[in-house]
Order: C-alpha cells, then sequence, then structure tokens
C-alpha cells in the first residue's frame, strides 16, 4: 500500500467508527465493565487525544526529522481528559472533526518522503509510512475493542440470559 492508499483507508475506518458509535445510546457509550477498564466513551477520547497529540504530531515529526519525540501518557491522558464525563455525540463529533482535520492534512502533504525514518526506542527504525499503517491498524484495534465492550455489556443487560451459544469459550 502507499500513503495515499493508507490516507485512504484511515478516512474510511474513522468513518466506519464514527457510524458505529452513532448508533449507540448514552448510557451504552459511558458503561464501564469495571473501575480499571475502559468505557467506549473513554476509548473515543483515547482516539481523539491519540489523532491530535500522538499519530498526526508524529507523522509530521518524523517527516520534519524531529527527533527526539517528546513523551506521552495516553492512559493518563484519557484520566486528564476527563471523558467519562463527556457528552458522548459531543465526543464523537470532536473525534470525527479531529480525523476530518487529520485528513485533510495528510492529503496536503504533496511530495512528502514517506520513506523518511525514525529510531523509536521500542520498535527501532520505522519510516512515516510505517507509522501512518500502524495508525490504520490502531483504528481497526480499537474497533475491536469498542465491539468487545458493546458484547459485555449486552450479556450483562440480557442476564440471566446466557449468551454462550453465540461465543463457548466465553461462558
Amino acid at each position: 500500500m502507499n500513503a495515499t492508499d493508507l490516507i485512504d483507508r484511515l478516512e474510511s475506518e474513522g468513518a466506519r467508527l464514527v457510524h458505529w458509535l452513532r448508533d449507540k445510546a448514552p448510557h451504552e457509550l459511558s458503561w464501564k465493565p469495571d473501575a480499571a477498564r475502559w468505557s467506549m466513551l473513554e476509548v473515543i477520547g483515547h482516539l481523539c487525544d491519540e489523532e491530535r497529540d500522538d499519530f498526526r504530531s508524529r507523522v509530521g515529526m518524523i517527516l520534519e526529522g524531529i527527533s527526539p519525540w517528546p513523551p506521552i501518557d495516553p492512559e493518563g491522558a484519557v484520566q486528564r481528559g476527563g471523558w467519562q464525563q463527556r457528552d458522548p455525540a459531543s465526543a464523537i463529533e470532536e473525534f470525527e472533526s479531529e480525523r476530518r482535520g487529520s485528513i485533510q492534512w495528510l492529503r496536503g502533504l504533496k511530495g512528502a518522503d514517506w520513506t523518511r525514518t525514525y529510531e523509536h526506542h521500542e520498535v527501532g527504525t520505522m519510516m512515516a509510512s510505517d507509522l501512518l499503517a500502524s495508525w490504520v491498524a490502531h483504528d481497526l484495534l480499537h474497533g475491536r475493542q469498542l465491539a468487545r465492550l458493546q458484547v459485555e455489556a449486552f450479556t450483562q443487560q440480557v442476564a440471566p440470559l446466557s449468551t454462550a451459544y453465540a461465543d463457548p469459550e466465553a461462558g
């Protein structure tokens, strides 16, 4: 895949997440399986934070040759941002707006050298296009997380009915 394909995929994954999230009731989005795990609303917040402070920023840093990257704290940012207390519709809208801004910025990078590299302390040498592919994978991974949260909430909601037939390993 080239950068244009990855940007197209990033745009479509963002739209898919927004469409999926808008279909959920506010109580579903704010439901937490336990105090240590995120709600869907907090996942939305994390996606917003990562859009601004991680992926978009760091793609720019690789392309501009800025090193080292400043540290980030994704888990702490969710707490500091108070995402669990936010209005779900506004949080979804914020993610959608941030993603639109990212896509517009990425499409405006004419002549960018997507093979430019950064030496990451954990991952090793990675190209700007590797980080772009990771951005798409990040959406996919959190899509899976959101679906799992929805299943957990549904299973709790229908109790004492059993959903073991749908996923015998979970029962």
